[in-house]
């Protein structure tokens, strides 16, 4: 009997127990699911930190540079230019024309139509190519179009105005000339329609390229019978297999014993260029049947032959889960920015860095293998580089629009990220990484009752929708980054005729955020404050921030640093904006690496100017110069204070000289360029500027720069003698000269006079005369890009030409060409456009021209500086370069 009464009591309970089984149950899943987070995402163990630092190799430069494939793109370029050309179309030839590209992501549709633009671009008075993606604000795109089309308007001044008032000013722009707008990705038929408003018919045979994922916008945007809808097809099977070589493998080809798995795998890609290029980011690391059979096993194993969708996820599945646990937190993080969105790569790394995304190894710097991060996910395909330089460096990169769908999917997915607007509605309970996107976002409501106390990233785009609009971000404890760079500090109210800017309430204390080490807090303005009195404010708490690594204040209003800044002891990156001035104990800073810019007054005591030189890690400054000369014993002070600093690590230098009047003066004292000429001057640096006032010639010190890789320079008077000393530069890559006064004798650049490593040339002419070059054969053999002004001017009868020899520099891939064309000179221009494009013709490499005539008036003053007045402009551009 106690038996079966004990069983009772037993079965009595069983709920219960199984109400405790299901708690415990719950809590090892949620310890599972971080564990497994954890291990998906962690970046500070060695054991878990992936390949070596240099396990995954830097593509060579030619692929680095050229990241988009254009194979099979010849032939659809070339019909649709055959549609947006004036044959056959009789009495509508001067009747505006729409060709829309359609196709599914990753088709290729962006390159294409930049391929037709720049192939007919000559053919337009004005040309803009423009994103607009899948939320658009049309203001701004409305405001790019104005600013791409050269109109002169400013982009602070365009911010002003409506988008009724931006249609107006845009239609009447366009009224009498021919425009080419390319308007790239674009999801809506209203974003069409609003545009092609603006964009209207004005009988003088305008273009219009667009490109959509969707039939319905192609259409709609193709109204008339002369406008054409043009379906992308996906790459055939020759096609598709070239780029896949050419990106997986190279010059080498595909090894042999590969060749039957590749194209296997190849034909999971359908054609798409996107997946080709992705896969082959992947598959350059897997030099072995089974490593490439492993791939194809992935693939096949949930991807249907009809599905190209689901093919595409899959593909970009296996690439992100192939990446080494950093590599995926960073590639993460691209989640937070906006669709379209080109995001500079110092902005980047020093977010990866605040976050904990990067560890020291090697004896290198943490901004240094950040920036090694961010070029593997080039290598790999998943980011693209804008903005690449003579270095080969990408200073820039956005992330394809497939590609971030996938990120921010996977974001969610892994509560990586919560946003609010952007149509994502609300953020999840535990909120990480915060990203607010103000067109979207109407209030605040969004974040009421919310726990942002894990909240690690907050950053703000955008701008706001309506004037009273109000958020409120307390106990953000354990942030670490705070950017609102991209967000706008107002919204303007015209509805009562006249113009009312409302700050944005942004209720944010940076007390309560102590582990902050990155800020920029350009868009802390709360409307009831002044800007100087909440900077004033912020500022002051500023100094208790002890982790601070990144303070950027080039867009806040300051008039000098709070006098206990020097407490910052972890703040290694320090931009403040001109005429701020600085306060004492600024040598306490030990830690600053990067100082920009700072500003220089006469008024400045001795010690101040010295403490600079305790500066010893300092890797970058800027030196502004302020109310006119500075008095001699500062400037000796000064220029031993930067002596001493390149001794150690400097490695970037660069100084400008303005008077009262915010304009640059004149030369620079005599013994800035006499005083940086002493013991050993300047050893350690790499790129060396000053400009906003000139040297009187170069000096003799200067050819010592040997690890000298970009220099900038405005110099009064070039003799070739001075060209001889910058020759003997032994790394020198990028040259931009500014020489004030016509040059007494022909400028000969030669083989022996050295440059034989520089890839960009640039020199300027601002005073009077023409510039006298002549590049003879052999020299500068590895330059790529030359940009000149020229003057045309009676300086002609002294040498009878202007520049000569363009012909020889073979390597040439871009010639840009200026010419300063003074009133009543009639033909001049023309014969100098004339012979230019004749020595371009001959080049091996087809380079592309671009050549700008403008016609001015100058007036001379005693600084050498030159005024246009009555400015014409026309673009003269000729796109011979050819692509395959």
């Amino acid at each position: 009997m106690a038996t079966i009464r004990s069983c009772a009591d037993r079965i009595e309970r069983l709920p219960s127990d199984f109400g405790i089984t299901r708690e415990i149950k719950k809590l090892k899943d949620r310890v599972s699911a971080a564990e497994d987070r954890h291990k998906r995402l962690k970046t500070g163990t060695n054991s878990d930190a992936g390949p070596s630092y240099d396990a995954i190799p830097i593509r060579d430069v030619a692929q680095y540079a050229d990241p988009a494939s254009l194979v099979g793109i010849d032939a659809p370029r070339e019909e649709i230019i055959r549609k947006l050309s004036l044959q056959g179309l009789g009495s509508l030839v001067n009747q505006r024309m729409v060709v829309a590209i359609v196709g599914f992501g990753g088709l290729g549709k962006t390159t294409l139509a930049k391929q037709v633009f720049d192939k007919i671009a000559v053919n337009f008075s004005c040309t803009a190519f423009v994103p607009v993606s899948r939320n658009p604000d049309i203001n701004k795109v409305l405001r790019d179009i104005i600013l791409d089309f050269n109109s002169g308007e400013s982009s602070e001044a365009l911010r002003q105005l409506d988008q009724r008032q931006l249609i107006n000013k845009l239609r009447k722009y366009i009224e009498g000339k021919r425009y080419l707008v390319a308007v790239d990705d674009i999801w809506s038929k209203d974003a069409w329609i609003i545009l092609g408003s603006a964009l209207f018919s004005n009988n003088h045979g305008s273009r219009i390229i667009v490109t959509t994922r969707k039939n319905d916008v192609a259409e709609e945007c193709c109204p008339s019978s002369i406008d054409h809808v043009y379906k992308m097809d996906p790459l055939d099977k020759n096609d598709s297999e070239n780029l896949f070589v050419e990106k997986a493998f190279g010059r080498k080809g595909c090894p042999p014993n590969l060749r039957g798995v590749c194209g296997k795998i190849l034909k999971r890609c359908a054609g798409s260029p996107l997946a080709i290029i992705t896969l082959s980011g992947l598959l350059r690391n897997k030099v072995t049947v089974s490593q490439c059979e492993e791939v194809l096993y992935s693939l096949s194993n949930a991807v249907p032959e009809d599905s190209d969708v689901d093919a595409m996820r899959k593909i970009l599945s296996f690439s992100y889960f192939d990446l080494p646990h950093h590599l995926r937190t960073c590639l993460l993080y691209f989640s937070m920015f906006p669709e379209d969105m080109v995001i500079k790569r110092k902005r980047l790394v020093n977010m990866w860095i605040a976050e904990g995304f990067v560890h020291c190894s090697d004896g290198r710097s943490k901004s240094e293998i950040a920036g090694h991060y961010f070029d593997q996910l080039i290598s790999r395909n998943l980011i693209q580089p804008v903005n690449i330089q003579y270095d080969v460096q990408a200073r820039a990169c956005r992330v394809h629009d497939t590609i971030l769908d996938f990120i921010v999917s996977k974001s969610l997915e892994e509560n990586f990220v919560s946003f609010l607007g952007y149509q994502l509605g609300r953020p999840d309970d535990k909120v990480r990484r915060l990203s607010i996107h103000y067109k979207e976002f109407r209030d605040g409501a969004g974040l009421s009752g919310q726990d942002l106390s894990h909240v690690r990233s907050l950053c703000i785009f955008g701008e706001p929708l309506r004037k009273h609009f109000s958020v409120s971000l307390r106990g953000l404890t354990n942030l670490r980054v705070l950017d609102a760079r991209d967000g706008s500090p107002y919204y303007t109210d015209r509805s009562n005729g006249f113009d009312v800017s409302w700050f944005p309430h942004i209720d944010f204390d940076v007390s309560e955020s102590p582990h902050l080490k990155y800020l920029d807090m350009y868009e802390l303005m709360p409307m009831e404050m002044s800007r100087e009195f909440y900077t004033r404010e912020v500022l002051t708490g500023i100094a208790n921030l002890q982790y601070l690594e990144t303070l950027d204040l080039r867009t806040a209003y300051v008039k000098e640093l709070p006098p206990d800044i020097y407490k910052l002891q972890q703040l290694v990156r320090l931009f403040i904006c001109p005429r701020v001035r600085l306060a004492a104990g600024i040598g306490r800073m030990e830690a600053l690496e990067e100082l920009k810019m700072i500003s220089i007054y006469s008024f400045y005591s001795l010690e101040l100017l010295q403490e600079l030189a305790q500066l010893t890690k300092l890797r970058s400054i800027h030196i502004r110069i302020e109310d006119g000369q500075i008095g001699l014993e500062q400037e000796l002070v000064l220029i031993s204070s930067i002596n001493k600093l390149s001794m150690c690590n400097l490695h970037s230098l660069k100084i400008d000289a303005f008077d009262k009047r915010g304009v640059d003066y004149g030369t620079y004292p005599l013994a800035m360029s006499e005083a940086l000429s002493s013991q050993h001057p300047l050893q350690s640096l790499r790129k060396f500027k000053m400009r906003h006032g000139h040297l009187t010639k170069i000096p003799d010190w200067m050819g010592s720069l040997n690890h000298l890789e970009k220099l900038v320079l405005e110099v009064r008077e070039m003799e070739q003698k001075d060209l001889d000393i910058l020759g003997k530069l032994p790394g020198l890559l990028y040259l931009s000269l500014a020489v004030i006064e016509c040059p007494k004798e022909m400028l000969t650049f030669r083989e022996s006079t050295g440059f034989h490593c520089l890839k960009y040339l640039a020199v300027g002419n601002f005073r009077n005369g023409a510039e006298m070059l002549e590049f003879q054969a052999g020299s500068m053999p590895r330059l790529e890009h030359l940009e000149l002004d020229i003057h045309t001017s009676d300086s002609t009868t002294l040498c009878g030409c202007y520049v000569s020899g363009i012909e020889h520099l073979n390597m040439l891939t871009t010639v840009r060409v200026r010419i300063l064309e003074e009133l009543n000179q009639d033909g001049v221009a023309t014969d100098v456009e004339s012979a230019i494009t004749s020595a371009v013709d001959k080049l091996p490499n087809n380079p592309t021209l671009s050549i700008e005539v403008c016609s001015v008036v100058l007036q001379h003053d005693k600084a050498y500086n030159m005024r246009v007045g009555r400015r014409r402009s026309r673009r003269f551009s000729i796109s011979k370069r050819r692509h395959i």
